[in-house]
């Protein structure tokens, strides 16, 4: 049979959007495939199972960008009808139990009473952009989100879809020099750099008494992707952060000591631009501390909630607990 690579979780579905969508007109090999869709869909299982394979090559043959955008593209659109089927909430992505939407949204007012009076402390106002992997979308435990639906204004676009890279074109070019990417590249600069550059380009462009705002762009996913994908965005001046201590969020190991999170990282951007600690920045980690608690909720309930409770520790282990030196912190297990 046909080997079916692990980028085609739903192998039917995806091969037969990608090559009515995508590649009609480049695959020919799928073209024949597709003249033939309607009796594959009323036709037999074994009918349906040889089309299948049929839609499944012709994908494979799409050069590597063109098949990324169709199956991104396919994500994004089958998202919302995916966690419906699922039972969650289709914002934060949790289960309808444990939804946390009516927490972030008392911190969104908060949040939106402090940045009333950006422009009159004389600090440009931050517009966030999140960049997102395109599997970091549907995920309950992904801090980008938060940045959506705590901070008035925030867009949320996914690599590779058509239209979210149409808008991301968009916004670019009406924040021209006053948009940046928050990604720590070799020619990045600092906070205080790019606030200079900015105001070196309002001073050209806006009365003196204006303070326009600026673009913050920030890259969403594991480090791995976030290398990858900040490639689109080598046009935009790139900024590094000074982060200091480890992450407060521990449902995701990050691969080097000093990394934070995509909330973490806005909630420090802001800090060097001169926001206030205890202002915006503090309500975005109260939001992380919300998306921890959901998280350790929802834990449970994905634990028990469909199956039988796990059975009773052995004998052999309970004894071993009963030897076993307490924890007191990170990293001082066993010190006495």
């Amino acid at each position: 049979g046909l080997w079916t690579p692990g980028f085609l979780e739903e192998g039917a579905a995806l091969a037969r959007y990608s090559t009515i969508r995508a590649c009609s007109s480049s695959a020919p090999a799928v073209s024949v495939a597709a003249e033939n869709v309607g009796a594959a869909e009323e036709g037999s299982d074994a009918e349906r199972e040889r089309q299948e394979e049929a839609w499944a090559r012709g994908l494979l043959l799409l050069p590597p960008q063109e098949r990324s955008r169709s199956l991104a593209a396919f994500a994004a659109e089958r998202l919302a009808q995916e966690l419906r089927r699922q039972g969650k909430c289709c914002h934060c992505m949790f289960q309808a139990n444990h939804c946390l939407c009516p927490r972030l949204a008392e911190i969104r007012q908060q949040a939106a009473a402090l940045g009333a009076d950006a422009a009159a402390r004389r600090r440009p106002p931050v517009r966030f952009v999140v960049w997102m992997h395109v599997k970091e979308r549907g995920r309950a435990s992904n801090t980008g989100k938060l940045l959506e639906q705590v901070l008035p204004g925030t867009e949320v676009l996914v690599q590779d879809v058509p239209a979210d890279t149409i808008r991301f074109q968009e916004l670019a070019a009406a924040y021209r020099g006053r948009a940046f990417v928050l990604y720590p590249s070799e020619q990045a600069l600092s906070a205080a750099e790019v606030l200079e550059r900015v105001a070196a380009t309002q001073a050209a462009e806006l009365a003196e008494e204006e303070v326009g705002p600026v673009l913050a762009v920030v890259v969403d996913g594991t480090w791995r992707q976030a290398k990858r994908m900040h490639r689109d965005l080598e046009e935009l001046p790139h900024v590094a952060l000074s982060p200091c201590g480890n992450s407060e969020f521990h449902w995701r190991r990050q691969s080097q000591e000093g990394r934070i999170s995509t909330v973490e990282a806005a909630a420090l951007l802001l800090q060097e631009m001169g926001e206030p600690p205890q202002g915006v920045p503090a309500l975005l980690r109260r939001a992380l501390a919300e998306l921890n608690g959901a998280l350790e909720r929802q834990c449970h309930y994905d634990t028990f909630a469909n199956g039988p409770a796990p059975p009773e520790p052995s004998a052999r282990k309970q004894a071993a607990h009963r030897h076993k030196l307490p924890k007191r912190g990170p990293g001082l297990r066993g010190v006495s």
